[in-house]
């Protein structure tokens, strides 16, 4: 390679580092404001779940995190926070990483400029940031950076599983994701990056933990009361309020999901969210155009939508359900092409990819169905704002 051709991918490969910075200042001057403020129900909140007022979904998440926060005699939102940052760290540095190693950065970008990608979601609507989803895009990114990376394929698809079993425990919704996830791991397999024995044993792994913890969740869906569950946080110096989002959403006839759904459906909520929701959707669409086997990529839309799809009924976070589905998606589509099982045979075009870019950075879903929009300028504004 030319001295200038090495200059140029050095040049290109800070720049797209700088935009992944960029776009995680909101995301962590949010993570600073909560923990000046004492924390948030939501972001906090969900993960601090626990046993104290008897066995529920998500709770082995806030007992493990309190009992380090015991251990190190640390205060609890500060290893809530601490882990947060840490996690978002680690996914930062694999989508980087996979930018560096893909063969196609083009390409790459063109999938990643969505309105619906978890990264211009986050910025443009920080109140549904830092939730469980956060463990099921480390293992998707594992998978991708298997594919792809030169060494140390075992490794990464390992820790795949390892954060997709997290995943399970804390949040069912990644049990729901138990097929695009088995699909990962063959495409491994479809490459060379995994022997069949270790491609079986990480599917049974995965296929075991999926149903145990959905079976878990089914079993452990609510508790009683709150007060248990709150003391349990309060006594190590959260203030009540941590209770009053995703902890209270637990609690029996506490809160009527359906009922909610129901009263946010209506014809401006629904245009919003379809509306942006198209816009999301133009890289998926392209990839009809891009690649010359339209049953795989017809099938891995399929993959990644249907799972889903339930939850759309029982719950009011339709942005974050779709910024789910197309991140899952594109990570498929980049695995079936580093497998060899789509052919491109159309480069996005420059003015397309850029068009998604700034679409991307001017509109975004919020996480809530019936909320105005997420705009990552105006996130980047008040984050920069914030601290001067």
């Amino acid at each position: 390679m030319s001295y200038h051709a090495q200059r140029f991918g050095f040049s290109r490969n800070l720049l797209f580092s700088s935009f992944l910075l960029v776009l995680s200042l909101p995301v962590l001057a949010r993570l600073w404001w909560d923990l000046r403020g004492g924390g948030d129900p939501w972001r906090q909140g969900d993960w601090l779940v626990n046993f104290g007022s008897g066995p529920i979904r998500r709770g082995w998440f806030g007992e493990s995190i309190i009992w380090m926060s015991d251990a190190l005699s640390v205060p609890l939102l500060h290893v809530t926070i601490a882990l947060q940052m840490g996690l978002l760290g680690l996914l930062i540095a694999l989508i980087a990483c996979i930018w560096w190693f893909h063969d196609n950065q083009r390409l790459v970008f063109f999938l990643l400029a969505s309105p619906a990608f978890f990264m211009f979601q986050w910025a443009g609507d920080m109140q549904t940031i830092m939730r469980k989803e956060i463990l099921g895009y480390l293992a998707i990114s594992f998978l991708l950076f298997a594919a792809i990376a030169p060494r140390g394929h075992f490794l990464a698809a390992f820790m795949g599983l390892v954060f997709f079993t997290l995943g399970c425990i804390g949040n069912t919704l990644h049990s729901l994701k138990i097929l695009p996830f088995l699909i990962g791991i063959y495409f491994l397999f479809l490459q060379g990056r995994l022997s069949r024995a270790q491609g079986l044993v990480l599917a049974g792994i995965a296929a075991f933990m999926s149903v145990f913890w959905m079976g878990y969740s089914l079993q452990f869906n609510e508790v009683a009361e709150l007060s248990g569950m709150c003391a349990k946080l309060v006594s190590r110096g959260m203030e009540s309020s941590i209770c009053d989002g995703a902890i209270r959403w637990l609690v029996t006839d506490e809160v009527n999901h359906g009922q909610q759904v129901a009263a946010l459906i209506n014809r401006e909520s629904v245009m919003r969210y379809s509306m942006v929701s198209a816009l999301a959707a133009v890289p998926a669409i392209a990839a009809y155009w891009m690649f010359r086997e339209k049953l795989i990529v017809t099938t891995l839309i399929v993959v990644a939508v249907v799972p889903i799809i339930p939850l759309y009924v029982v719950t009011t976070d339709w942005g974050r359900w779709l910024s789910i589905i197309y991140t899952s998606l594109i990570f498929l589509i980049l695995q079936a092409h580093a497998a060899k099982k789509l052919t491109l045979v159309q480069q996005p075009h420059i003015a397309v990819v850029s068009f998604m870019f700034f679409a991307a950075i001017m509109v975004t879903p919020h996480g809530t169905l019936g909320n105005p929009n997420g705009n990552v300028i105006a996130s980047l504004f008040e984050a920069i704002t914030a601290f001067l």
